[in-house]
Order: C-alpha cells, then sequence, then structure tokens
C-alpha cells in the first residue's frame, strides 16, 4: 500500500469536522463563531451540553482509532504506514483542509490512536486526565498532563521503541496547540470548565 495514498485517506478521515457539522446541525451556526471559536468537543460541550460534547469526542476518538487499528491489523504495529497513518490523522484533526486548515487541538483523535496503539496505556492516560480534571476542573490542564506523561506511560507498558517515538512526537504538538491555554493558566485567566444549559452562543475560551 502507498505512503501516500495512507496518508492522504487518514489525513481526509482526521479532517471530518466533527464538531462543525453537530454544531450545524443543532444550532444551524458555525462553530467557529460561537464560544471559543475551537472546532472541538469542549466547545460544544460549553455550548449545547453534555450530550453533544460526548459525541463529539466519541467521532473525533473514532476518528484516530479506526484508520490505525485496520493498518495495525492488516499490517502489523511495527509497519511504518501505521504511524503514517496515526500522524495524518492528527494533522488531519488539528489543520483540517475543510475548513480552512483551522480545527481542534488533537486531544480527541489522539486518544483514538492511542487506544489502537496500546488500550492500557489508553487506560491509564485518560485515569490521568481524570483526577487532574477533578482535582483542578481544567479540561485544558488535563488534557497538557495527560499528553505530557503518555510517552511515560508508553514506556512502562514496553511499547516499541517507534511508538514511544511517535507518541513522544504527537505529545509536543498537543502542548504545542495548547500554549494559549498555557499562557492563561500561568497568568490565572484560564477558566475552569462546567456545564451550561444547552445554548448556541455564550461560552468559555477552551477546547480541545
Amino acid at each position: 500500500m502507498s505512503f501516500l495514498i495512507v496518508f492522504v485517506v487518514s489525513y481526509i478521515i482526521g479532517s471530518f469536522p466533527t464538531a462543525f457539522i453537530i454544531c450545524r446541525l443543532v444550532s444551524g451556526k458555525d462553530i467557529r463563531t460561537l464560544g471559543s471559536g475551537n472546532v472541538g468537543a469542549t466547545n460544544v460541550a460549553r455550548l449545547f451540553g453534555f450530550k453533544y460534547g460526548c459525541i463529539t469526542f466519541l467521532l473525533d476518538c473514532l476518528k484516530g482509532f479506526l484508520p490505525v487499528f485496520l493498518l495495525i491489523k492488516f499490517q502489523s504495529i511495527d509497519s511504518n504506514l501505521v504511524f503514517i497513518s496515526a500522524a495524518a490523522v492528527l494533522l488531519g484533526h488539528m489543520w483540517p483542509v475543510f475548513l480552512g486548515f483551522k480545527g481542534g487541538k488533537g486531544v480527541a483523535s489522539g486518544v483514538g490512536i492511542i487506544i489502537a496503539l496500546n488500550p492500557a496505556a489508553a487506560c491509564v492516560s485518560l485515569v490521568v486526565f481524570a483526577v487532574v480534571f477533578v482535582l483542578f476542573r481544567y479540561i485544558s490542564l488535563s488534557s497538557i498532563t495527560a499528553a505530557v506523561l503518555m510517552p511515560f506511560i508508553m514506556w512502562y507498558f514496553a511499547s516499541p521503541l517507534k511508538i514511544a517515538a511517535f507518541v513522544s512526537l504527537a505529545a509536543v504538538l498537543v502542548v504545542y496547540m495548547h500554549k494559549n491555554n498555557i499562557r492563561r493558566l500561568i497568568a490565572g485567566t484560564e477558566p475552569k470548565f462546567s456545564f451550561p444549559k444547552p445554548a448556541a452562543g455564550g461560552g468559555k475560551k477552551e477546547g480541545m
């Protein structure tokens, strides 16, 4: 299978604008003009409630999981095609061709990729996310912490070197996408997460 074909197909899958479409279906509006303007599950949850936030997260997670899982199944976990696909999906989620290359922060699709690569490590990472969120109520801090610890979690589960290297690079990219959140966390202006009543407007700055 051609590296180019795998990259293009995976990138298009990653570019599927889940949050944008859900917002259109629910409100008829462009999510980029609402709340934080971020095309991710957190902004959807802030705007329309827990149900729609979960749907967005799960679909974005599926974008990362499906192509990587299928390649592992029909190639092997050590295949370079697996990492080409994983990288392309992540890039598509962050810089989607369908939305002018302005997308989400890679967390949900990243979770799907990790589930495909190492389900046990993914579970630990989700626990880390949940613990940090319960303690501090910042989605961004939870995402950043899980991303930073992910390479060490993968190492603990004795993942192949290729996987550990890919996850390390992906973690750096996810942290970079949260640079504005990091500035607000340092300044003490980052909003804590809370679910509003479903609505088509409002919201605070933060997103996946």
